[in-house]
């Protein structure tokens, strides 16, 4: 602890020290008013120089280092050593000023601390004047002539030794001072070394004999040759800044695309909303450095803010996200949200957002970035910075920023969404289960009416909740029997439900009960109570409605499809129970019979949650049913889920072929109970002839229909030899069997189509062709497919084996066939499950097969669970076999079109070419072999640019291929080109016609494969336009960089379907005649070569007729030997 402190101490001292030192320099020998006069010019010249140098000094990765040493040489050598304390104080002053200019225009990296400010000002001084000192000491200890001139050279033998030590020492000192700096800021000093040495050196070493020679010659100049001089001094002062200013700038655009790398790797790590949205702020205030910020994300339905998270001055604001209208940049916000559209306020935010209509009171924001969160074309949301330093505004390069992120950041948040909506959903499903536990549990009705009122408040989050039941035998009046969260004043005068009013079997939803018109009589009241919404449930047994369950919300809210059917769900539950409980309540206990259906439906509720077999709850349904009736056989059917076709499911006491004649149940109980939806029971079958009995000794029939809501699933239906067989109590218990039968069936059937989707899931990885070992957290294999066997590996066997059982076998070869080194590359990865994971890339070996060597593949990914625990990994292999074997084969292709083409092809070109040689010019055939030779040499020319586009097409898709690119005009290519094809455009009659932008700049192409490109496309244009037509070639800068080339024609035009294909190969347009036919690769080639550029090309639509075929070119970056260049700031709204 001691040593640190010692080197606190150390670093805060150096400054000390060194401003002692400059104190010490300057008291060394005040300059005298004689010499200040005689070199009072220079001295001025001098100051500005060394305060220039420093404010354009060089950027390095941290910091920046000037080249105004070469300012303190230049000065010493071309002035008497009378000079030498003057030219001392132009140093400290021109330090001084440079040291304050790079404070003020905050070019220098300080804080805003005084005490770093004077701090950074002190090693600036010390820097230009303790090296400018020391050097100019020793230079006069070692008697060297000053000022330097040429002659110089002649009279004084060791004035290169003195010059060379001199440098020497200036540098050193010059450089040790600012690696002190370094030292002293607690920067990491080698990695700035290292990272810079070469620019650093450039600094030092470049302008130094610039220096020397203007010094030598200053003497022997006239004052504009001087001012020459001089002015090339400051050229290469600002170019060595314009240089470090433009790789500081690739510098920082590679290090923003790490960082928005590393943005969308941290926000896939979120699947928690909550720490998904932080982990969005830490990552953009890292960017941008802001402590400023708001997201606001939209619920489901996009009718309300669901969540959201405000930051200001770095502290999270906690206020609830209804209240966000109360923020200070609210009309921004709502703005963006509005118009789903970013904005971006650089400066002057409150009069840029009166100019969009917005009054924002608040001055302290200087600048301001909203961008909208979309997804698929739907906004959900919204993020936004401000700043709050008038110093920081931000740039075009943070609005982008911005996007980039709230790209990544929307479908992260929709994930987390969708994770939280899915997890909400399994936590309601789990709380719903537990709601019905509860309510199984107890028959007492205070129990159950509790249970019911706080389960309710529980699963819809609701403020407050109403139960209304008949709960006496008077059905005219429907009475508030529990409430909870309502005033005294609404539990004494309790308004009458509405879903009674309207449709009594389904919910009543009102998502805002001040506009919609079926709340009306309701609002006085339900506003004194703070309500906005409202849901009300009826509940039902069958067609008995028990009462009516209300729930209310304090906001406003749209109620989903699915949130509805959870609350059917559990007011069904609901209704159960307190049916359950009524019926305990009402029924004597005397009565043997009904204690003993009690129970029945208290267990049979246990039993077929246990189960989620169809034919075992239907059995359970039957079993139960007949042995709390003391009925005597039964059965039950269901339809299929198509409801379509009726099955018997489960039926007891019927001989076996009692239902193979479908027409059993026409006209029979079980029919019109599946018609009606409603029981029926026959107390005497003999004398209800229109009813059909089931076998020959019922006396009585009990039918029960299975009913989800309105949906009726199928019966239950019983039978008895007995008369009157069936009470009302019987026919009420099989309801109530039949209600709880309506879940664990469709739970059965949902486990059913889940089973059989696994099954599906399991025939798919069966015939996929990769191979797959899923490995568990245990080292265990957990799953393998049987293209396993491709890698020579039997998947029965390793299935459920341990991979260190595989590795242990001492002949085993398991670790190679899955493409790894060592028996340890496999037990690192394994290792890697518990302790830590890292990531693996796709790795290619090859694999020595009993059908030959085969290249295989492998990615290696990793199974995570719900909180992104590693729990397992999955190996994937596939079989690169035949795209090796293509690439080989394209390689083989191309060298034989080279060879077997290429030469024959010469020769035919040198055949010609004797032959037009060899007949005499004045000969009466010349021009009929002229043109004919001349013709075929076209030709053949046309065929060598073919196999020479083939060979080009094959490098360019290889990556092979290397663009000779220089400065080139484009005019002559164009001009080459017309030449080339006017023969041909001459036969059709046809023109050429270039329209060249005057001003269009110098190119860095490749000459000839742009020639050929651009060959291409007017052949092609000649192809197809008709004759006495006319072709334009016009070319124009679309902006500093690139410029646009346009080959027009009047020809039939491209289709749409094929302006997306037309640039792959061997693609022609079907249909076209009366044209010279291609092999499709011109159009390919042109693309690769534009690609290779860098630009691109498309074809658009000429009017009236005819295509415009369009490509870009780069245009050539000649660095400007002036740095005059600057950045101009643009304001974007």
């Amino acid at each position: 602890m001691s040593e640190n402190r010692l080197k606190v101490r150390l670093k805060d001292l150096i400054p000390w020290v060194l401003a002692v030192m400059i104190a010490i320099v300057l008291a060394y020998r005040f300059p005298t008013a004689e010499i200040l006069g005689e070199y009072l010019v220079q001295t001025i010249l001098y100051i500005f120089l060394t305060a220039f140098a420093l404010l354009f000094g060089v950027w390095l990765s941290e910091g920046a280092l000037s080249p105004a040493h070469v300012v303190g040489m230049l000065a010493f050598l071309s002035l008497p050593v009378d000079a030498f304390p003057l030219l001392i104080w132009a140093m400290f002053i021109g330090g001084l000023a440079g040291a304050v200019g790079l404070i003020i225009y905050r070019r220098a990296p300080v804080g805003k601390s005084w005490r770093m400010r004077v701090k950074h000002l002190v090693f600036i001084t010390a820097r230009v004047t303790l090296s400018f000192f020391a050097a100019g000491q020793v230079y006069i200890v070692l008697n060297a002539p000053q000022p330097l001139e040429s002659i110089s050279w002649n009279q004084y033998d060791g004035l290169i030794w003195s010059i060379l030590i001199y440098g020497l020492v200036y540098i050193t000192v010059y450089f040790s001072i600012f690696v002190l700096e370094i030292y002293a800021n607690a920067r990491p000093l080698g990695q700035i070394i290292r990272t810079n040495l070469l620019l650093i050196l450039i600094i030092l070493l470049l302008p130094t004999p610039f220096a020397i020679l203007n010094a030598e010659i200053a003497d022997s100049l006239t004052r504009p040759s001087e001012i020459i001089s001089l002015l090339g001094l400051v050229v290469i002062i600002l170019g060595l800044h314009a240089l470090s200013r433009s790789e500081t700038q690739l510098r920082k655009q590679l290090n923003e695309m790490q960082t928005i790398s590393i943005v969308t790797r941290s926000m896939r790590a979120h699947i928690q909303i909550e720490s998904l949205l932080k982990a969005i702020f830490v990552q953009i205030s890292q960017l941008l450095d802001v402590n400023n910020f708001t997201l606001v994300v939209y619920n489901e339905d996009h009718t309300r803010f669901d969540v959201s998270l405000v930051i200001r001055n770095g502290q999270e604001d906690s206020r609830p996200v209804t209240d966000l209208k109360q923020l200070d940049d609210y009309p921004l916000l709502q703005y963006v949200l509005d118009h789903a559209t970013p904005l971006f306020i650089r400066r002057d935010v409150q009069n840029r957002a009166a100019n969009l209509g917005l009054s924002v009171a608040c001055d302290y924001i200087h600048s301001w970035i909203g961008v909208p969160l979309m997804v698929e074309g739907k906004e959900r949301g919204m993020m936004a910075v401000a700043s709050t330093r008038s110093n920081q505004l931000f740039s075009q390069s943070d609005f982008r920023l911005m996007n980039i992120v709230a790209d990544s950041a929307s479908i992260a948040i929709e994930n987390a969404q969708l994770f939280y909506q899915q997890t909400q959903r399994v936590e309601q499903m789990i709380i719903l289960n537990h709601i019905a536990s509860l309510l199984a549990d107890t028959l007492a009705p205070d129990t159950v009416l509790d249970t019911v009122i706080s389960s309710a408040s529980t699963i819809s989050e609701a403020n407050a909740v109403a139960l209304y039941l008949f709960w006496t035998d008077t059905p005219d009046q429907l009475p508030l029997v529990r409430s909870a969260g309502l005033s005294t004043h609404f539990s004494d005068n309790a308004p009458e439900p509405l879903c009674l009013k309207f449709d009594n079997r389904q919910p009543l939803a009102i998502a805002d009960i001040r506009k919609d018109l079926r709340s009306a009589d309701l609002q006085e009241t339900l506003i004194a109570e703070n309500v906005r919404s409202m849901v009300e449930l009826p509940l039902y047994i069958g067609e008995k409605t028990l009462g009516v369950l209300v729930m209310y919300f304090r906001d406003a809210r749209v109620f989903s499809e699915d949130w509805l059917e959870l609350m059917r769900a559990f007011a069904t539950q609901a209704s159960q129970a307190i049916n359950n409980a009524r019926t305990f309540n009402t029924v004597d206990e005397a009565f043997q019979r009904s204690v003993e259906q009690l129970l029945s439906l208290a267990g049979i509720g246990r039993e077929l949650a246990a189960t989620i077999d169809l034919e075992k709850i239907c059995e359970l349904i039957l079993t139960h049913a007949i042995q709390g009736t003391h009925g005597e056989v039964g059965v039950v059917a269901l339809f299929d889920e198509s409801q379509s076709r009726l099955e018997i499911i489960s039926q007891q006491g019927y001989p076996e072929d009692t239902f193979k004649d479908a027409s059993l149940f026409e006209a029979s109980i079980s029919q019109m109970a599946l018609q009606n939806g409603q029981i029926y029971r026959i107390t005497n079958v003999d004398e209800n002839n229109h009813y059909k009995r089931l076998i020959a000794t019922t006396r009585s029939q009990l039918s029960v229909p299975i009913l989800r809501g309105k949906e009726t699933l199928g019966f239950i239906t019983l039978e008895s030899s007995r008369l009157a067989g069936f009470s009302a109590e019987d026919s009420h218990f099989v309801a109530q069997i039949a209600n709880q039968a309506v879940i664990a069936i469709d739970n059965a059937r949902l486990f059913k189509r889940i089973t059989e989707a696994r099954d599906r899931l399991q025939v798919i990885l069966n015939a996929m062709e990769e191979a797959l070992i899923l490995i568990d957290r245990r080292g265990v294999v957990a799953l393998v497919n049987p293209s396993l066997e491709m890698l020579m590996l039997k998947p029965n066997e390793l299935l459920h084996q341990s991979v260190q059982t595989l590795l242990s076998h001492p002949e085993s070869t398991f670790f190679t066939q899955l493409g790894f080194n060592s028996v340890s590359e496999v037990e690192k990865l394994l290792l890697g499950l518990k302790q830590g994971w890292g990531d693996y890339d796709p790795h290619l070996y090859v694999l020595q097969h009993v059908d030959g060597m085969k290249y295989i593949q492998r990615y290696i990914i990793p199974v995570r669970d719900e909180q992104q625990q590693i729990m397992g990994l999955l190996l994937v292999f596939y079989d690169k076999t035949e795209e090796q074997e293509l690439d080989r084969a394209r390689e083989e292709l191309t060298r034989m079109i080279v060879h077997d083409l290429r030469s024959p092809l010469t020769a035919v070109v040198t055949s010609l070419r004797l032959l037009s040689d060899y007949v005499p010019k004045d000969n009466e055939i010349y021009p009929l072999v002229e043109s004919t030779t001349d013709a075929s040499r076209r030709a053949v020319r046309k065929l060598l640019g073919r196999v020479d586009t083939l060979l080009d097409i094959a490098k360019m898709q290889s990556g092979k291929i290397n663009l000779e690119q220089d400065f080139t005009e484009l005019a002559p290519i164009v001009q080459n080109v017309i030449a080339e094809l006017k023969p041909l455009a001459d036969e059709l009659n046809i023109t050429v016609v270039p329209e060249l932008d005057e001003n269009l700049p110098l190119l860095n192409i490749d000459e000839d494969k742009v020639e050929r490109l651009l060959l291409n496309l007017v052949d092609n244009a000649i192809k197809y336009s008709p004759t006495n037509s006319e072709i334009h070639i016009r070319a124009y800068p679309m902006d500093d960089e690139i410029i646009r080339v346009d080959v027009l024609d009047n020809g039939p035009g491209v289709p749409d379907d094929y302006k997306t294909t037309l640039f792959d190969s061997f693609v022609q347009i079907e249909g076209r005649r009366n044209v010279r036919r291609g092999v499709g690769l011109g159009l390919s080639f042109c693309k690769l070569v534009v690609d290779a550029h860098h630009g691109k090309i498309w074809v658009e639509d000429n009017q009236p007729t005819g295509s415009i075929f369009a490509f870009t070119l780069p245009v050539a970056k000649i660095n400007p030997l002036e740095g005059d260049s600057k950045t101009q700031n643009v304001n974007f709204l």
